[in-house]
């Protein structure tokens, strides 16, 4: 049986991490790479952290390419990595912050990591975005233009991305939810901010949890059918 380490999505993007690639628990990781660059896109829950670093070595990437490491927003699946990364390859890590608190604290609760029964290690925050709406975060050779897109937690972010072969990729973290008050959920920001994504030409959605290359607007506006809410 063959065993994947890593998933090549376009030539400049690639899926790191994940249920079928790291470990159960973990949110998909994306790896965007261009020139002497490379950013991790949310770092799993840190369970499996040294499988992920396989996983980027396997596509022959220097450890000192990964320069910055992007979460989406504040849940154990997506950043209870984040510590055991920072140490292993010295990369600054990039958070909005309305979220940026749940990771320097590791608060278990917000984070959603007693829903699974774990616990992670808090991590510090290098660059906090403040957006509003949306603005332009160049980092290095690679530039993202990042949508606030709160309503899973206060601090959700996607990142809207130009490949180097003119494919327009969302990076959307939780788009599908779960909903719960004990993380600060809100469904009405976050039909908000559904209906801002929808405004986007996307060539391939990157969630946390799908892979959507086909119709990606159509999963998108879908989503409005059918909310999840925990508590």
């Amino acid at each position: 049986m063959l065993t994947l380490s890593f998933r090549k999505l376009l030539r400049d993007v690639y899926v790191v991490a994940g249920p079928e690639l790291t470990h159960f628990y973990d949110a998909y990781a994306y790896l965007v790479t261009r020139k002497s660059t490379a950013i991790l896109i949310d770092a799993g829950s840190g369970l499996a952290t040294e499988k992920l670093f396989k996983n980027i070595i396997n596509i022959e990437i220097e450890p000192r390419m990964v320069k910055y490491l992007v979460l989406t927003h504040g849940h154990y699946d997506h950043i209870g990595g984040a510590k055991k990364l920072k140490e292993k390859i010295n990369c600054k890590v990039v958070m909005h912050q309305l979220d940026a608190e749940v990771l320097e604290k590791a608060d278990a609760i917000l984070s959603a990591a007693d829903f699974y029964g774990e616990s992670f290690e808090p991590c510090n925050v290098d660059l906090e975005l403040t957006t509003e709406d949306k603005e332009t975060l160049r980092l290095d050779s690679i530039i993202f233009e990042v949508l606030h897109i709160p309503g899973h937690t206060p601090g959700s972010i996607a990142l809207y991305y130009e490949s180097d072969q003119g494919q327009k990729v969302l990076f959307g973290g939780d788009l599908h939810g779960p909903f719960s008050s004990k993380w600060r959920s809100d469904i009405k920001q976050w039909k908000k901010s559904i209906e801002k994504l929808l405004k986007l030409d996307i060539s391939l959605l990157c969630e946390g949890h799908n892979i959507v290359k086909k119709h990606p607007r159509k999963w998108i506006r879908d989503l409005l059918k059918n909310v999840i809410h925990i508590t």
